[in-house]
């Protein structure tokens, strides 16, 4: 670390809205330089803190010991993070049944081989699509600039079968994205996400008689959504938050990215 850090106070923070960005070099007034990323910034009082890429350290700086293109730069990280935190931009979601439905099917099944049923059976299929509704609000005082959001829906589907060995649900994302125009202050954003269908089926039998266990009927369920939403900043560099519905949709079970050893298996 060069000499000009030395008398910084290190700290730990939390960052409402987290920039996704890489390690930039800093320069200092007399030019002298260090490694680092901004984690959070108070420009009323002058402030920023630079996460250290050396030994990742947190440090809290004056923003004017800094040269004037960093100064520039720390105020533009400033100004989008803002406009994302959740006290200058509100965001409500719903989970809502766009269209619901079932059909019925009724027939003979027949003992052949080694099957382990027969008589009539009824099979009722209950279908259901899914979406998620989402409300952008700009309640700070200044424009909201134009965002791009990226969501990922969860949910599973299992199928009708004979086992229960084999009738582990399958787990499944649908992912897509959404452009959000630039809010005015306290104007609002409508947005729908696309929909999932599940499918559940009830099969009841008049049977004769069974030899195993009648089949299982397919069923579904969708877990939530999450959510991102990204803002440019002049640099070209992006600010992000992130979201979920419901608010307790488990971070563990359900992650924006599959662990690294996952996606090598």
């Amino acid at each position: 670390m060069k000499h000009w850090m030395m008398g910084l106070i290190l700290i730990g923070c939390t960052v409402v809205a987290r920039a996704k960005e890489e390690y930039r070099t800093f320069s200092d007034t007399k030019e002298r330089t260090i490694t680092a990323k901004i984690v959070d910034c108070d420009l009323p009082k002058g402030k920023v803190t630079l996460e250290l890429k050396e030994d990742k350290r947190r440090a809290t700086i004056p923003i004017d010991s800094l040269s004037m293109e960093d100064q520039t730069y720390i105020k533009e990280w400033y100004t989008v993070n803002e406009a994302l935190a959740s006290k200058n931009l509100r965001i409500t979601t719903k989970r809502k049944t766009l269209k619901k439905w079932e059909t019925t099917e009724t027939g003979d099944v027949l003992t052949i081989d080694n099957e382990s049923y027969s008589g009539a059976m009824e099979e009722t299929t209950e279908f259901e699509q899914i979406a998620f509704d989402i409300t952008l609000q700009n309640t700070s005082k200044v424009l909201v600039p134009k965002m791009r959001m990226e969501y990922k829906i969860y949910y599973e589907q299992a199928e009708t079968s004979t086992s229960s060995d084999d009738n582990e649900a399958e787990q499944l994302i649908l992912e897509g994205r959404l452009d959000v125009a630039a809010l005015k202050q306290a104007e609002k954003a409508e947005l729908q996400t696309q929909y999932v269908q599940i499918r559940e089926v009830e099969i009841s039998f008049d049977s004769i008689f069974y030899v195993d266990t009648p089949p299982t009927g397919a069923q579904g369920d969708v877990h939530g959504m999450r959510a991102r939403i990204y803002l440019a900043m002049p640099n070209g560099e992006e600010a992000m938050r992130e979201f979920c519905e419901p608010s307790f949709l488990s971070e563990k079970e359900f992650p924006w990215e599959k662990p690294k050893e996952e996606e090598a298996e």
